[in-house]
């Protein structure tokens, strides 16, 4: 079977990313491998079982897949190796990888075997494999669309609750701008009672002003008429000056 990680592979691999993804097959390796061991268990009681078989089926179909990957990033890791000269700088690293490469082939080649054995029995009860194939192939390709749906959907929500958020700002902007403008007309009426009160004591302060100025000329007038014996009118010569500025309303 696939490797399912209880095998320590002593290989140096060339960068980060490629060794994370072969650790991330030989997780994934383990799990398939779980998953065999209780079919196989199920199946010893119920050896026709074509629910079984079928789940074993497309179970090994994916340890195969994985199984398969496992070799081609080995394979690669090792055409590196040999183009930057390990052979001969590091004798050991280089065996290391030889011999996970070989392990992992060997993994793969009887997972394929397993697989044409679950495939014969499956023909046996008469199911056609290639079309079962086919249909869990269909099958998964659905889910992986369901997936990107499902995500797309999500990513939709997403840019919908942020338009909410701006669109919560937005108002809370506009509303402290109408308490703004409703503060400045409170103000602005304000200013306007201010200005008709102060309007009302200035026209009050006016009319005082020019009474008062009007009562001095009659007094003037008056004494004037006194110290020219009481005669109409005044002499202009005299008094020129005080009548020079006055024109007739």
């Amino acid at each position: 079977m696939a490797n399912d990680g209880s095998v320590k592979i002593g290989v140096e691999f060339s960068t980060k990313d490629i060794q994370n993804s072969f650790r991330k097959l030989q997780e994934e390796g383990r799990q398939l491998a779980d998953s065999l061991k209780r079919i196989d268990d199920a199946l010893e009681i119920d050896p026709r079982n074509i629910d079984l078989l079928t789940e074993k089926y497309q179970t090994l179909r994916k340890t195969v897949a994985n199984a398969e990957d496992q070799v081609s990033i080995l394979s690669e890791e090792l055409e590196k190796a040999r183009e930057s000269g390990l052979e001969e700088s590091d004798i050991e690293a280089y065996e290391a990888l030889v011999s996970a490469l070989a392990q992992a082939q060997e993994e793969a080649r009887m997972s394929a075997a397993a697989l044409n054995d679950v495939t014969r029995e499956l023909e046996r009860s008469g199911i056609d494999a290639e079309s079962l194939a086919n249909s869990l192939d269909s099958v998964s390709r659905s889910s992986r669309s369901a997936e990107g749906s499902i995500d797309r959907v999500g990513d939709s929500l997403d840019e919908v609750a942020d338009a909410a958020d701006r669109n919560t700002d937005s108002l809370e902007n506009m509303s402290d701008s109408f308490d703004d403008a409703r503060e400045n007309a409170e103000d602005f009426s304000d200013n306007l009672e201010d200005l008709n009160e102060n309007a009302d004591a200035g026209a009050g302060g006016m009319k005082s002003f020019f009474d008062s100025i009007a009562g001095g000329v009659m007094v003037g007038l008056r004494d004037c008429s006194a110290q020219d014996g009481g005669r109409d009118g005044l002499s202009l010569p005299r008094y020129g000056p005080l009548w020079k500025g006055l024109r007739p309303l």
